[in-house]
């Protein structure tokens, strides 16, 4: 017996030495998300969650908005309801501060199922650190706390799925069907997920098994309405995906333009499509055809170049692998075991301070309480009064003040708002055009981004400010105390 477990020890410390450089940098970019928090990581979409979640668990399932007054009474489709409803639960159980830690162990696991996947597919170390360097950088833009938390894990494990199938096939690949339901119900990226497996299906159609491609190509279309929405999420999905005015508003959801912000995901592209070339018996037709789509859709829409990254980090560091020299000497091991079990015992400082921090650190400076009670007392003086609050202000608001629902003009949820409420939002946010300031028209509290109170400084000027820091600013019309 104890010669067994000799064995075995002896076998885990082998594995832990091989495996030290990326365990070293699962582990710093651990550190990275935790020491983001809370202000870089906790914002809007962070605060839509837990709204969200409050309501399902308190109300059920949303029909009808009533959280907004532009938005009061039209059609709610919350897919993401399953996401938030955890999230609030998580809340219930230990706070904000659970919350975060939660949300950053979602984004460890996802990368750490990414490297392992990579291994398995046969990339060496210091290749998977190599492709990791450029897609970590995507990756890390992206690690905000937001209902889509839960879904990089998931595109992981369907990916790994795929890209087994597609070299060994095996009933396996059947699994996805499950993810792509939960995924389903808990974030609107189940669409490019559901896509990938089509895309595995459509190939099998040409060759074969036949029967086996069918299934894989029709099937994600299923999962997709697999929810307590059915077939409503038709219109969810056009609305997100699908509107020109939505994604001319929204950042995220413009094109891949070359700049700062996507200058690593182009370079992770053009390694991509430069190994594809060069190590093209090492790729499989589907992995191709699937970094080629995920490329396409990273250009296409800012937010999925983190998609194309993931997937990158699995497939990539095989064929790179055979386009480097041997790996590493192995008379650096000891380096790389000191660097690696450093790297462990920072991730794990770093998280046992934030595991001690109070629930009000995590809203940091960015969200004070001051600000959220002048708001709150001064619409307690007049309750129809209206509140304007810039994007990252509103759900936030709606989760510390509950009793501001259906007072708050308009949130994160974008999708709900009709064209014309969208074009006011951005002539406000552009300054541009005659009526620049229809969004605010009626608002009797407004609470602005600093930024955009100074930018508006002719229109402000002519409002009592209640509340200012360096984060935010909170005006209100006369009338008001």
């Amino acid at each position: 017996m104890r010669r067994r477990f000799d064995q075995r020890l002896a076998a885990v410390l082998a594995g832990s030495e091989r495996e030290s450089l990326l365990i070293a940098l699962v582990a710093l970019y651990t550190c990275g998300v935790v020491a983001r928090l809370p202000s870089d990581q906790l914002r809007q979409d962070g605060w839509l969650a837990l709204v969200g979640g409050r309501f399902v668990a308190h109300a059920g399932l949303p029909s009808t908005d009533s959280l907004t007054a532009w938005t009061a009474g039209v059609h709610w489709v919350d897919q993401q309801w399953l996401a938030q409803l955890i999230l609030f639960r998580v809340f219930e159980l230990g706070g904000l501060r659970l919350v975060m830690l939660t949300h950053v162990a979602l984004l460890a696991l996802a990368l750490g199922l990414a490297v392992v996947a990579a291994r398995w597919r046969g990339g060496s170390p210091r290749s998977v650190t190599l492709v990791a360097t450029p897609a970590l950088l995507t990756i890390f833009l992206w690690a905000q706390f937001r209902t889509q938390s839960f879904a990089y894990a998931l595109f992981v494990c369907v990916a790994w799925l795929l890209i087994a199938d597609a070299r060994i096939p095996s009933r396996r690949v059947y699994l996805v069907f499950p993810l792509l339901i939960l995924w389903a119900n808990l974030h609107g990226s189940v669409l490019l997920a559901c896509a990938i497996v089509s895309l595995r299906g459509t190939l099998l159609l040409f060759k074969g098994p036949r029967l086996r491609g069918v299934v894989l190509t029709l099937a994600p279309v299923a999962c997709l309405f697999a929810s307590p929405y059915g077939l409503a999420l038709l219109g969810y999905y056009r609305n997100t995906a699908f509107n020109a005015s939505f994604s001319r508003l929204v950042t995220e959801w413009h094109w891949s333009t070359p700049s700062l912000l996507t200058v690593w995901f182009y370079i992770l592209g053009v390694t991509a499509l430069w190994l594809v070339a060069r190590q093209r018996h090492a790729i499989t037709s589907y992995e191709t055809l699937a970094l080629l789509a995920t490329l396409v859709a990273g250009i296409l829409t800012v937010r999925n170049t983190v998609w194309f990254s993931y997937l990158a980090l699995i497939v990539l560091p095989t064929p790179l692998r055979h386009s480097l020299s041997p790996d590493v000497a192995r008379s650096r091991s000891n380096v790389l075991r000191a660097v690696a079990v450093a790297s462990v015992a920072a991730v794990t400082a770093l998280t046992t301070i934030a595991a001690v921090r109070s629930n009000g650190w995590y809203e940091g400076r960015t969200y004070p309480d001051a600000a959220a009670d002048a708001v709150a007392n001064a619409a307690r003086t007049q309750p129809s009064a209206r509140i304007f609050a810039d994007i990252s202000y509103a759900d936030w608001l709606l989760w510390k003040e509950p009793q501001l629902a259906g007072r708050v003009v308009y949130d994160a949820r974008l999708e709900l708002l009709h064209e014309q409420r969208l074009d006011e939002l951005f002539n406000w946010a552009t300054r541009s055009g005659p009526q620049w300031q229809a969004a605010i028209a009626g608002s009797d509290l407004i609470v602005l981004d600093r930024r955009d109170a100074n930018s508006t400084a002719p229109f402000t000027k002519h409002l009592r400010r209640l509340y200012a820091d360096r984060n935010l600013a909170v005006f209100v019309r006369s009338g008001l105390s």
